[in-house]
């Protein structure tokens, strides 16, 4: 935390006060009459308020459902839709901070307390927008606790200065068009800052990877394979010796295609499955040469050993919702 005019402040907004000092809509502000300097200061925290519980709610919204471990869709949505509203809330916040110390000459002390403790909780708010930190969970239960923080000191600001909502809207009017184009001036600097903090993406998981491998490379080898070893397997059972001498070649020729491009397929990222997946095949070739060869009861016994070293791929394979 470092104290700014008086003012804690998280170090993520120090940024913000260096753009602020920036931009050009905000050089000629008019001042508030005599003895309104209070009242404006309230209304100028009720619209930087309503914005940084804008973003928040927002940024949950997007985030809520996405993965909770990775902050990486809080991020986008800040760059690419939140940006503008946290670069005026940022303006809102540096007018307040000047704003203060010409209303605590008008108001109680406590007044002045209550709105650096207004303020310092709703900035808190948009730092934590402008950095959203996973897991969601947490970054909402800090979001719920800042904002309750909040919604209390509103309360008692409210009971301190009483201040009618239409009064509130004309004491704003005349900051709220160059707070909004001193947001638009500091938009791309805002937007450079969040790009700064965004997180590298998120590695694929396991599963995902095991999936990518098995669609793109190891599923379009073995199809063939597994047409082939169909056609064999019903000619067996219709015990078509012409049909079986065909299907026999065919499952040969298939099974060493796939073999000559093992260091390809079985090149699962689980390294484990390969070894039990290159071993079915291996059998699987056997057999069909012994099948080319009219070695029957050597057929049976590869086909035996082919499923196997399957039943152990797949036992393995499970875990990432695939099969062999």
């Amino acid at each position: 935390m470092t104290t700014h005019r008086g003012i804690r402040l998280p170090l993520v907004s120090l940024l913000f006060l260096a753009l602020a000092s920036t931009v050009t809509a905000l050089d000629d502000l008019p001042e508030p009459a005599a003895g309104d300097w209070g009242a404006t200061t309230v209304a100028l925290l009720h619209y930087h308020g309503d914005l940084c519980s804008r973003l928040t709610d927002q940024l949950m919204g997007v985030w809520r459902g996405e993965d909770p471990a990775h902050a990486g869709v809080a991020h986008d949505y800040m760059l690419k839709d939140g940006s503008l509203d946290l670069a005026a809330a940022r303006a809102a916040e540096d007018v307040i901070d000047d704003f203060i110390p010409r209303a605590a000459e008008e108001v109680h002390d406590e007044t002045v307390a209550s709105m650096q403790r207004l303020l310092a909780s709703d900035t808190e708010l948009c730092d934590l927008a402008a950095h959203p930190q996973a897991p969601f969970t947490d970054f909402e239960a800090r979001v719920l606790e800042a904002r309750q923080r909040g919604e209390t000191e509103r309360i008692e600001l409210s009971r301190l200065m009483v201040i009618p909502d239409p009064e509130l809207a004309r004491y704003l009017e005349p900051y709220l068009t160059p707070i909004q184009m001193a947001g638009v001036e500091a938009q791309a600097d805002v937007k450079a800052y969040l790009d700064s903090l965004k997180p590298p993406p998120r590695p694929p998981t396991q599963t995902e990877l095991m999936a990518y491998w098995n669609e793109h490379t190891y599923a379009p080898a073995v199809r063939p394979v597994k047409s082939a070893l169909g056609d064999f397997l019903s000619a067996r059972r219709a015990g078509d010796s012409r049909s079986m001498a065909t299907a026999c070649r065919e499952l040969s020729a298939e099974t060493i295609r796939l073999l000559d491009q093992r260091a390809v397929v079985f090149t699962a990222p689980d390294t484990e499955v390969n070894p039990n997946l290159e071993r079915a095949f291996l059998q699987l070739r056997l057999a069909a040469s012994s099948c080319t060869q009219g070695k029957f009861d050597q057929v049976d016994r590869y086909m035996a050993s082919m499923q196997q070293h399957l039943t152990r791929a797949a036992r393995q394979l499970q875990a990432y919702g695939l099969r062999p």
